[in-house]
């Protein structure tokens, strides 16, 4: 079971609502709803307040190691990494895929300026940002266990190197393209 299970479940044996425990706690009700729904993970001083006012122990709340194999932290620290790429990647393909339609380069976008023979790359690498923006809003808002998450985000580091290599290529062919 979950972080977020055992929350919820531990909020209904006390006959609690997320509002009476976030008040109880100092803590917004929304904070609560994110928690039990997985949206967001908590810090470990979080986990440590929810132990203590449940009167339970931590490990029984993070029991991370079966589900995941690795240590709660660590996890966390690693979520909170794939956040940041997944950010940073959602930036660098969508400008990519905007920028390769308008006319920005002699008045020609990317996708028109670039030559005929090399215009086939620019359109691989549109069409893979355009699939890896699919696959990460996938990764941040459909699957919702750890598991799925963690090797949609092996995945993505992965697909990161690949897009950004296609990407860099493409714009060096489609300004290259544009120049006569």
């Amino acid at each position: 079971m979950e972080f977020k299970d055992k929350l919820r479940v531990l909020r209904i044996e006390k006959n609690l609502s997320q509002q009476q425990l976030a008040d109880d706690l100092f803590m917004s009700r929304s904070m609560i709803a994110k928690y039990e729904t997985g949206v967001a993970l908590p810090t470990i001083k979080t986990v440590e307040t929810f132990a203590e006012y449940f009167n339970v122990e931590i490990s029984s709340l993070m029991d991370c190691h079966n589900e995941i194999g690795m240590p709660y932290s660590y996890f966390r620290l690693f979520m909170v990494f794939h956040n940041v790429v997944y950010w940073i990647e959602m930036i660098i393909y969508f400008s990519f895929t905007v920028l390769s339609f308008l006319p920005i380069f002699n008045g020609q976008s990317i996708i028109i300026g670039s030559k005929k023979n090399h215009s086939v790359m620019v359109l691989v690498a549109l069409v893979y940002s355009v699939l890896c923006i699919i696959v990460l809003l996938i990764w941040k808002y459909a699957f919702k266990t750890t598991k799925q998450k963690m090797l949609i985000s092996i995945f993505t580091d992965f697909s990161f190197l690949v897009g950004s290599f296609l990407i860099f290529v493409a714009a060096i062919i489609g300004v290259g393209g544009t120049q006569m």
